[in-house]
């Protein structure tokens, strides 16, 4: 006994320890599992080891006979902590925060920069407008989602906007974003608008890749690439294709950097079911008749740090493009991400 007893600090035999409650009984010197030894009767020893180390941990302590917990090996495992990284993503906001119409939740929290005229001038229900995703065809784990009115009664501004969110790479490079979008506006086309633009506020780098969005229950959408607003027609695309309205899709761009001011743009789009329906040979280009995203020269981007920014809004669509119908003119947004590594791929929770 004394061998076995030879590691025991002496505090155990001096005063014993605060009466505490474990889940190891047994005999002495009985090995319960692995770093787990009963020393002494109603006493126990919990050793952590490593195959390098040994013992590299020890702890003694008596249980109170009165309160005695079942064995180890019956007690419920803790479920493991969320992961809420995700190692490609840079940027991202799924609008978690909060729901309502409010600059916080519109916001993000502090994610986005600004969250402007979320309900100027006033309208029943707010102009943008944070909403549960429950039930409008988005991730089954995603909470919320952004909601923002496009009706034809005014023509003001409103959205959200970020500037130099992330970085840009490296010539050889990848920048990908990706979103979610649903778009429930009523009525028949009269032309397309441009709601989500990487840029901050209007000026040249609007125009640089913005989505272009008309209305219907088949409508037109695709991803425009007009430089500055005011350079050669050749470098000028508007790659087009058409959806669905009332349905919601998942919609991935890809920018490859070739050159400082140049890129290799793909586009994929996938339906609620998580399938691949649209890609590069299904985006057709407007304004070059018979070319397709498949076979496109290289994007030009005069001012490349346009690419850092992105901006949801109305940008004041008003008669023809907005809607009349207030219980169907806004466009959702939700799990916006953006990763310097290549697509970004479905949502995950708090991205």
């Amino acid at each position: 006994m004394l061998t076995r007893l030879r590691w025991v600090p002496l505090l155990l035999f001096a005063a014993p320890l605060a009466a505490q409650v474990d889940t190891v009984r047994g005999k002495v010197g009985e090995t319960l599992r692995p770093g787990f030894r009963s020393i002494v009767p109603g006493c126990w020893q919990i050793q952590r080891l490593t195959p390098t180390r040994g013992i590299v941990e020890r702890k003694v302590g008596c249980w109170d006979s009165l309160a005695v917990l079942p064995p180890p090996d019956t007690q419920p495992t803790p479920p493991p902590p969320i992961d809420t990284t995700r190692g490609p993503i840079v940027w991202s906001s799924d609008w978690s925060t909060a729901a309502g119409n409010t600059v916080t939740a519109a916001r993000d929290g502090t994610k986005w920069d600004s969250a402007d005229n979320i309900n100027t001038p006033p309208i029943a229900g707010g102009r943008i407008t944070v909403v549960p995703a429950t039930g409008l065809g988005f991730p089954a784990d995603m909470v919320n989602v952004l909601a923002i009115r496009y009706e034809s009664t005014t023509d003001n501004w409103s959205g959200v906007n970020k500037r130099a969110g992330w970085p840009l790479p490296a010539v050889g490079g990848v920048l990908a974003r990706r979103m979610y979008v649903r778009m429930s506006m009523d009525g028949s086309s009269a032309g397309n608008h441009h709601p989500v633009q990487s840029a901050f506020s209007a000026g040249a780098c609007a125009y640089a890749a913005e989505w272009m969005i008309s209305k219907g229950t088949t409508f037109a959408f695709g991803v425009a690439n007009l430089q500055n607003g005011s350079l050669a027609e050749a470098n000028n695309h508007e790659w087009m294709t058409t959806l669905t309205r009332d349905v919601t899709y998942r919609v991935e761009e890809r920018y490859q950097r070739v050159t400082v001011t140049t890129w290799k743009l793909s586009i994929r789009i996938y339906d609620q079911s998580g399938a691949l329906i649209r890609q590069n040979a299904d985006f057709k280009d407007t304004r070059h008749t018979g070319a397709t995203l498949a076979g496109q020269a290289d994007i030009v981007t005069p001012d490349p740090t346009c690419l850092q920014h992105f901006m949801i809004v109305n940008q004041g669509v008003g008669a023809g493009r907005g809607s009349s119908n207030v219980n169907a003119d806004r466009i959702y947004y939700g799990g916006f991400a953006v990763s310097l590594t290549d697509w970004v791929g479905p949502y995950t929770p708090r991205e």
